[in-house]
């Protein structure tokens, strides 16, 4: 029997978690495991205790600069602590001590938020001066933030993540890539989803005749939530509103040619959003309770309406550029927030195994004949 063609793409996963399957196939010893391993530790990634003694201006760098290390990975923080190495107000990145501590659980906070870019098109000297474009710019912010920080630890609003300062930097680098690239669809002939390089992800085009510009925005923010909470959002969402909400129908999953105006146009955005949203967590599909999903859902039509009223007071206008560019794909910590305080109050599964015996599986070698993959 012939297998059935996924009926539309993922949304694109981090790569961890693509070699195992992710979400479309939960089964097999490793991705059991790294969904275990994950909700363990959950709870703790954003909960960190902070220095004593430490200002609000200090913390807003520390943030600052640990969400670039998580957009550009390691090489870039060995040369950004190369440059910085007798500037104090970077001394967080010299390991050892509380500050360095605070800095690396930071890193790793908003590592759940946000995608890694590690091998973008501009050079290392080009990333540094952006960096410090960038950190100039918010640390002007940062003048009148004298003052001690009232809490003793982090917690999800903390990790609000500002994407804005990475798009001039960016689509500098994105503008070195060759038109021809810049078109390249995210699935082939047969239908099938194909993850183009990295760099073309933020050319999307706009369908021909052009749309209406509140009509791109409800598309845009639905996909934003798709990205973040996966497959099994999309098929919760396109079931409650398959029938009564007009506005949703590039959700449609309808293979063949009747793939509606707007539905290579969602493909593509989840392709853009997608290298820079995380998506959540990586959740066991047999442990996680109807209510879980209901809560995601109804967080997503809080938002969601919060969003059109907005919408209401702008004038609407046609759309009908070509090729979009990494300015159009700013999204700004307000849509960060909608995320975290949805996952903040969702219920959470049922956790299959303590943080200990997870650590203690993980360590011992593989059964049945299985073997390891490094990632």
């Amino acid at each position: 029997m012939n297998e059935t063609p996924p009926l539309h793409p993922p949304p694109l996963l981090p790569p961890e978690v693509r070699n195992y399957g992710g979400l479309v196939d939960s089964g097999g010893f490793k991705v059991t495991l790294l969904e275990q391993f994950a909700l363990s530790h959950e709870r703790h990634a954003f909960t960190v205790g902070i220095p004593q003694g430490m200002m609000r201006k200090e913390l807003g760098i520390i943030k600052f600069t640990a969400q670039f290390v998580v957009r550009y990975g390691n090489v870039f923080r060995n040369a950004l602590c190369d440059r910085v190495s007798t500037d104090t107000q970077f001394k967080f990145l010299d390991k050892g001590g509380p500050r360095s501590h605070f800095f690396f659980r930071l890193v790793h906070g908003y590592g759940r938020l946000l995608r890694a870019w590690e091998n973008p098109p501009a050079g290392m000297e080009a990333l540094l001066e952006g960096f410090f474009t960038a950190f100039n710019a918010f640390k002007k912010k940062l003048e009148d933030e004298e003052e001690l920080v009232d809490k003793v630890e982090t917690d999800r609003r903390d990790f609000v993540v500002c994407d804005e300062y990475f798009v001039d930097l960016e689509n500098k680098a994105l503008e070195l890539i060759p038109m021809a690239m810049r078109h390249r669809p995210p699935l082939n002939s047969q239908g099938r989803f194909r993850v183009p390089a990295d760099p073309i992800l933020f050319r999307v085009g706009i369908p021909k005749g052009g749309m209406m510009r509140k009509e791109l925005g409800i598309i845009q923010f639905t996909a934003l939530f798709v990205v973040r909470y996966g497959n099994e959002f999309w098929d919760a969402l396109w079931d409650r509103v398959s029938t009564t909400e007009t506005e949703f129908q590039f959700l449609k999953r309808n293979p063949g040619n009747d793939s509606g105006r707007y539905t290579l146009l969602f493909s593509q955005l989840l392709l853009a959003y997608g290298n820079v949203i995380e998506c959540w967590g990586l959740r066991p599909r047999k442990s996680n309770p109807p209510a879980r999903m209901e809560a995601v859902l109804e967080g997503f039509f809080t938002a969601f309406n919060t969003f059109k009223k907005k919408q209401e007071d702008e004038e609407d206008e046609v759309v009908n550029k070509v090729v979009t560019d990494r300015r159009d794909f700013v999204f700004s910590e307000e849509y960060f927030q909608y995320f975290l305080d949805m996952e903040e109050s969702t219920p959470r599964p049922e956790m299959l195994l303590t943080r200990r015996q997870t650590e203690s599986l993980l360590a011992r070698p593989p059964s049945n004949g299985a073997t390891t993959t490094s990632t």
